[in-house]
């Protein structure tokens, strides 16, 4: 494990999809995002689930879904758990760290996907993950 705690293991595009039916001359300035933290306590990794929507007219043009899995410090994510509760108490500045890191991912992935085709222009520009992640404590609840 590196120095910082957590590594990033895994990297998942889990859907892609570019509906040029949809486009109507240009896109949107407005698109869509979501954010989901969920996690793995027997492997202790926290992942990060991603999307993202371009629009043109309100009609989903190009979608996106990117999950970063992070191999979190053993002792660290043993200080995360509350067995009392049988939940995770996971800080959010760490949720928002994950997610800067996560959104970055995504948008490497979405240039690479676009490249080359009618859409190459569009960038995923810099996203406020504390609007979406605004807990100090991100409480996940076993299941």
């Amino acid at each position: 494990m590196n120095p910082l705690g957590f590594a990033i293991a895994n990297i998942k595009t889990t859907e892609f999809a570019i509906l040029e039916e949809n486009f109507d001359q240009e896109i949107d300035n407005e698109f869509s995002t979501g954010f989901r933290v969920a996690a793995n306590t027997e492997e202790k990794f926290i992942a990060v689930k991603f999307d993202v929507q371009f629009k043109s007219q309100k009609k989903t043009v190009i979608k996106l879904a990117v999950e970063c899995a992070f191999e979190i410090d053993e002792n660290d994510f043993s200080n995360f758990q509350n067995k009392e509760n049988n939940e995770l108490n996971i800080p959010g500045a760490l949720c928002r760290h994950l997610a800067v890191i996560t959104v970055g991912t995504s948008r490497g992935i979405l240039h690479e996907k676009l490249n080359e085709t009618n859409f190459d222009d569009i960038i995923l520009p810099s996203i406020n993950v504390t609007e979406h992640i605004k807990d100090d404590v991100v409480k996940l609840g076993s299941k």
